[in-house]
């Protein structure tokens, strides 16, 4: 016969190995959850790729000085704009495409495509020359306005065969061309520069290059004559230049792109 200290205690002991009992199987049950046991499978890190390295792409600018840059100030003096058409244009590519794509200014004031090919009148070296060392892929070409000029005495003839000989030499060098049109101008000095835009329009479609229209927009801009200073050649502010760049960019970004694949 149990006496009533031996029930008591008895009572506490079931008590007492049912929490314990209890407590196992939970222990049981969350060793078998994946949760840290040696048999369980570890958890894959996924990582995000890194972003590909896009292709460097740069881009000479070739002309006169409106590809330099030159702006005629309300006093008559001149200076050369940091927002030319090029440096625009390197930041709108660079907006879109990245950083490794750049724009050099090779501009030279009063240069005729004949000047670049010889080596003359503010160039180092004849273009020829020059070509084997340029790494630059593409080359806009914007001449016209001093080639018509008719103290330099160049025929739209010449001028024709001197793009079209630059074209040819260019291309050999593997490089993609892009010829441009340049701003209208209301110097009478350069009275024939429309006949000489002609020529760059022909040689464009003749031998199939991208060609950024600037002449015939300009014309059709209100008052466009305000955009130029006192000589009626050189823009009188920032303002034509950064309309140039955004029809460069038009015509020169998918270029870009397609360099880049």
């Amino acid at each position: 016969m149990i006496s009533r200290w031996n029930k008591k205690n008895a009572r506490k002991f079931m008590a007492k190995g049912l929490c314990v009992s209890v407590l196992g199987m939970f222990v049981m049950a969350c060793s078998g959850c994946g949760g840290g046991g040696g048999g369980s499978s570890p958890v894959t890190v996924t990582q995000a790729a890194p972003a590909p390295v896009k292709k460097p792409i740069s881009i000479g600018a070739n002309g006169d000085s409106l590809t330099r840059g030159t702006v005629q100030n309300p006093d008559g003096t001149y200076r050369f704009t940091d927002n030319t058409a090029p440096a625009n244009l390197q930041k709108m590519l660079q907006a879109s495409l990245g950083s490794s794509v750049t724009v050099a200014n090779h501009g030279v004031g009063g240069a005729t495509v004949a000047d670049v090919l010889n080596g003359v009148a503010g160039y180092k070296m004849g273009w020829k020359d020059a070509l084997p060392i340029n790494t630059e892929q593409i080359q806009i070409a914007k001449w016209a306005v001093n080639d018509s000029n008719p103290v330099v005495n160049e025929s739209t003839t010449v001028f024709e065969n001197d793009l079209i000989y630059w074209i040819q030499i260019t291309q050999a060098a593997g490089k993609t061309v892009v010829l441009e049109e340049p701003n209208p101008v209301c110097n009478p000095a350069f009275a024939t520069l429309p006949q000489y835009v002609a020529v760059i329009d022909k040689v464009a479609a003749q031998l199939a290059l991208p060609l950024i229209k600037q002449y015939d927009y300009i014309l059709s801009l209100p008052n466009w004559q305000s955009y130029l200073g006192a000589d009626c050649t050189h823009p009188a502010d920032d303002r034509l230049y950064q309309i140039m760049a955004q029809r460069e960019y038009d015509v020169v970004q998918p270029i870009v792109v397609a360099l880049q694949k």
